[in-house]
């Protein structure tokens, strides 16, 4: 007569074959879970690089730039009036941030924008050199601009501008001409991209407008 084997807990006489496998099937949820994290990880970076911060962009600093640059609005004192010259002159700054952006030039962007966007937009061009990449953004039209609202706090005055604009953006690796298709990495180099922004613009009373935040739509 053959001896049987001593139950054990679980109730079957293979024990250890069922401790086992139940801890084979753990190491297994494991492994689905941590590969679905990696899988989800390289997708963003690669939506991230591609530009999904603006449709069809590639590497336009960001959805909002600067903007505790601002006051808070429940705080802002009175309304003022701004010129027309004044909203010229935004035009002519956001031409000339764009400019100085494509060509990675700090010292330009030190003139027309504050101590706090200028340290924005270093960290942004620091990053992309240290991605190896630059954001070109060439044939910029702008397409409306509109103020929106202009207040005073202290001696300070502050203007917000609508910019609806258009342009060439993309992004190339560096040590590569605008137009050398291999050195491409994300956008169009021929298709234009439409962006629209809220710029908000700061000065001493009767001082010279700086660019003191960016909020993309």
């Amino acid at each position: 007569m053959r001896a049987q084997p001593a139950p054990n807990y679980s109730g079957t006489p293979e024990g250890d074959g069922g401790s086992s496998g139940s801890m084979l099937g753990m190491l297994l949820q494991i492994l689905i879970i941590g590969l679905l994290i990696y899988f989800a990880v390289r997708l963003f970076r690669g939506w991230a690089s591609s530009g999904g911060s603006r449709g069809g962009g590639a590497g336009w600093p960001p959805r909002s730039a600067g903007a505790a640059a601002a006051p808070v609005r429940r705080d802002r004192g009175r309304d003022i009036n701004v010129a027309d010259d004044d909203l010229e002159i935004f035009q002519k700054i956001h031409a000339a941030v764009q400019e100085a952006w494509s060509e990675a030039d700090l010292g330009r962007l030190r003139g027309p924008m504050t101590p706090e966007m200028l340290s924005y937009f270093s960290e942004e061009l620091t990053r992309n050199a240290s991605q190896g990449v630059r954001n070109v953004v060439s044939n910029v039209q702008l397409l409306k601009g509109d103020l929106t609202e202009s207040w005073e706090e202290g001696d300070l005055q502050y203007a917000t501008a609508y910019l609806k604009w258009r342009a060439i953006d993309y992004l190339v690796r560096l040590g590569h001409s605008p137009g050398d298709p291999d050195g491409l990495v994300s956008g169009d180099p021929r298709n234009p991209v439409e962006a629209e922004e809220m710029w908000t613009f700061v000065r001493r009373r009767g001082g010279q407008w700086l660019l003191s935040a960016i909020q993309q739509i």
